[in-house]
């Protein structure tokens, strides 16, 4: 009897410390207050290392009641930190206006609308694939995951919908107004559905019902927000810099001041500086893109971005082209490549180009485990994206032969003294993007394209060598059997034309390597 006393007793205790650890709370002098430490990653964000908030109140009962919007609160100033927007704890009840409530619900209707138009067909619309979408349920009948009513569960999903927009908008916010926010974000989310329905069967769509803030934004505040959903280091450098450049040159940064007149200006500025069309017309996309992306995400409302449509018109030209390498200019560079004391990229990745046709790029990233035999014992090599950046496209890994030619030089001696998981060229390093061949081929360019082979053409380039490949491929058609443009385009990683080579896994090598034997693409012996 006692035994079963005490452990009633021990059982209450660990209850008793298991809801207050759930809960977040905990006793300090007898009072109770919740209490949540902020991760070491977001206290620069957050600039506490703890929330705490008294309860004031020494009833466990009253606690309980008393804890679950403060957590709330405080769970949400986290969840906004780990997206880098900081939270107030701060904000008073008399900030949270009913004009206030209808603005953060006005965003979230039309970026609703927004999304909604772009992810399904207006002729097919169905609202129950958008209420699946949100996790809402189809009916208020039946039962919640958790065993409530079906208008308990949606009351409790549009309270978490509610406060994943708060964070979205970067709004500060009293949580414990939270309930008045989803109340109007479920009316909304019916509008919505059905403004959408009505657009659906062709009649007018209804008036917006909501007040538009009239925000401004400036242009690093944009490019801020579009960093968000990028990866690649070089991209992101790339447009900021131009971002800075449109600053720096116009003296615009608002994005509501910018007008069209404002683009074209720059645009016959940059011309007047002797940028080619092509590069302006990267830079406005580069622009277009940054204020594109806050219009859609709902930053800015009621506003045309005037970036769109202000590209120039490209006329290609022979004169500004890059043309392949003459038969003249592949044997000077055969040559140097050949001399004592070259480095192994300086000798090896020219000749690589020459004479497979890969890139810059892909030649300098090869491992020593790329290079292996077919079955007939010739050496090939992989380009693959292990341990290197991503391939230009899909169709860019392949397998790729190796003339005799460019064995006869000893090729494979040289791929033998790498191991199988480093590079073969050695002394390359990457930069700050990732890229190995990015240094080297400026360099090469200068010190030997433009300097000890004094070709100073600007349409003769690095990747000429890529274009001379292609050029002697297309010469031996109908000379060597089975060389046509689909071996051509799987030899040098192009997507195929045809759809039917577009299916099971390419040429064997084999193939590859008997056709490409006994073309001399360094013309060492001519």
């Amino acid at each position: 009897m006692l035994g079963t006393k005490l452990g009633t007793f021990f059982l209450a205790i660990l209850n008793k410390n298991y809801r207050l650890r759930r809960l977040a709370l905990y006793q300090r002098a007898g009072t109770y207050y919740v209490r949540i430490v902020v991760p070491e990653s977001l206290r620069s964000v957050v600039g506490k290392t703890e929330l705490k908030e008294s309860l004031g109140t020494k009833d466990l009962n009253r606690a309980k009641l008393l804890a679950p919007p403060i957590e709330d609160k405080f769970r949400a100033i986290i969840n906004a930190a780990k997206e880098g927007v900081k939270l107030s704890p701060q904000i008073s009840s008399a900030e949270v206006t009913p004009e206030r409530l209808d603005l953060i619900t006005g965003k979230f209707y039309r970026r609703l609308l927004q999304e909604f138009e772009d992810s399904y067909d207006g002729r097919h619309f169905n609202a129950s694939d958008v209420l699946d979408e949100y996790g809402l349920p189809c009916s208020e009948n039946g039962v919640g995951p958790n065993g409530q009513s079906g208008t308990e569960f949606k009351e409790e999903r549009f309270y978490e919908i509610a406060k994943e927009e708060v964070v979205r908008q970067g709004r500060s916010f009293d949580m414990n107004e939270l309930s008045r926010l989803s109340y109007r974000f479920e009316k909304a989310f019916e509008r919505a559905i059905n403004a959408l329905e009505t657009k659906a069967q062709g009649l007018k769509e209804p008036e917006d019902p909501y007040p538009i803030e009239e925000v401004d934004l400036n242009f690093l505040q944009a490019f801020d927000h579009w960093v968000g959903d990028q990866q690649n280091l070089k991209t992101i450098d790339t447009f900021q810099s131009t971002a800075n450049e449109w600053i720096s040159e116009t003296g615009i940064s608002s994005l509501r001041r910018i007008t069209r007149k404002d683009v074209k200006e720059w645009i016959r500025q940059k011309s007047n500086q002797g940028l080619k069309p092509r590069t302006i017309n990267n830079k406005i996309v580069h622009l277009q893109s940054i204020a594109n992306s806050a219009k859609n995400d709902g930053l800015i409302e009621k506003w045309d971005n005037p970036f769109n449509n202000q590209n120039l018109t490209i006329k290609r030209s022979k004169a500004t082209d890059r043309r392949p390498f003459t038969s003249i200019e592949v044997k000077q560079i055969v040559c140097n490549c050949l001399e004592e004391g070259k480095s192994p990229a300086d000798k090896w990745i020219p000749l690589l180009m020459i004479s497979t046709g890969v890139r810059n790029e892909e030649a300098a990233s090869l491992l020593g485990v790329d290079f292996k035999k077919d079955k007939n014992g010739q050496l090939y090599f992989e380009i693959n994206d292990i341990n290197k950046t991503g391939p230009k496209t899909e169709s860019s890994l392949r397998d790729v032969p190796i003339p005799d030619c460019l064995l006869k030089l000893g090729l494979e001696d040289f791929v033998s003294e790498a191991s199988v998981d480093e590079r073969i060229f050695k002394d390359l390093r990457e930069d700050k993007y990732g890229k190995v061949s990015s240094k080297w081929s400026e360099k090469w360019s200068k010190t030997v394209l433009r300097g000890e082979l004094n070709i100073e053409d600007l349409t003769a380039v690095l990747y000429s060598a890529r274009h001379y490949h292609a050029d002697v491929l297309r010469d031996h058609f109908g000379r060597i059997p089975g060389l046509d443009q689909t071996i051509m385009d799987a030899i040098r990683g192009h997507r195929s034309q045809e759809v039917s080579n577009t299916y099971g896994k390419g040429f064997r090598i084999e193939k590859l390597n008997e056709i490409v034997s006994s073309i001399d693409f360094l013309l060492i012996d001519k």
